[in-house]
């Protein structure tokens, strides 16, 4: 083949490939946090992404069950019958926690109009150790929003106690974006983010959290940013994160970039096994509806 017809093949394919990202199904992405305060008691927070696609809506959401004391991070995800309007889908999972395991039943009740999702997450569980069932039932029924992203002109306009619901350019499972959520303070002069990332390791699977950002403050041109640095023990590791996430309001959303970078270790921490990059990704995000 000559050259000339090699290059207009490359070009003919990545306009094809062009095509088809263009017309992927748009995600609608949001979920559940209700203060921009740092909760003294149990406030659960959803982080979750939606997906309509011929005939079908595929859903993945990540939260958290309380067992006593503890809270443990939970997700669930399932791709199920749809023809618009409302959608119904339910699910169970179990997984291994420390000195026993942890199962959970979950269901979701929801309706998309346009291009907001709203709708309910009921998830409730139970921890067992020993022999005996400890329940995980505190607060079972949550509400969210999901909204797809949209480009944001005009002046800085952070409402009070406004959630903002939108995803950013990370897939954190099967074309689904992951999903990003804030909420502003009632003076207006702090926000609080959750997002959900997976973060690319040199070795071994993924590092996948769901980080809440703690409030920043919102400067006069609408700027705000954090740039976190903590560790997690888990059964058999120990994390070291940092979490950058940055943005700015504009009209009636706020955009900006995001990023996880984690070392993780053996358990006692002496031994690095490898390092986690996310890369820095970018966010959107969109007034919701919900009341704070």
């Amino acid at each position: 083949m000559s050259a000339r017809l090699v290059t207009l093949a490359v070009a003919l394919t990545l306009l094809l490939v062009g095509d088809a990202f263009a017309q992927s199904p748009p995600t609608f992405g949001g979920g559940r946090l209700q203060t921009a305060a740092l909760p003294g008691s149990y406030e659960p927070t959803v982080g979750i992404s939606l997906q309509p696609r011929d005939g079908q809506i595929a859903v993945r959401f990540d939260t958290s069950v309380r067992c006593g004391k503890e809270a443990f991070e939970v997700s669930g995800r399932k791709t199920v019958p749809f023809s618009g309007g409302t959608f119904s889908l339910d699910g169970a999972s179990v997984k291994t926690v420390a000195k026993g395991r942890l199962v959970w039943t979950w269901s979701i009740l929801g309706e998309i109009d346009g291009s907001v999702a709203n709708g309910n997450l009921h998830i409730s569980g139970a921890r067992r150790i020993s022999g005996r069932t400890r329940p995980c039932s505190a607060k079972p029924t949550r509400q969210f929003e999901a909204r797809v992203a949209a480009p944001l002109t005009g002046a800085v306009q952070p409402r009070s106690r406004g959630l903002y619901t939108g995803t950013s350019t990370y897939e954190v499972v099967d074309r689904l974006q992951a999903p990003v959520v804030m909420r502003v303070s009632q003076d207006v002069r702090k926000v609080t983010s959750r997002w959900t990332i997976g973060a690319a390791c040199r070795r071994g699977p993924r590092v996948l959290i769901s980080n809440l950002t703690p409030p920043m403050r919102i400067g006069a041109d609408g700027r705000f940013s954090r740039d976190e640095r903590y560790s997690i023990r888990y059964l058999d590791s120990l994390i070291r994160y940092r979490a950058q996430f940055s943005g700015r309001f504009a009209g009636d959303g706020a955009s900006g970039t995001l990023r996880l970078r984690a070392r993780v270790f053996n358990r006692s921490g002496k031994r690095l096994r490898t390092r986690c990059d996310s890369g820095r990704r970018a966010w959107s995000t969109v007034l919701a509806s919900l009341p704070g």
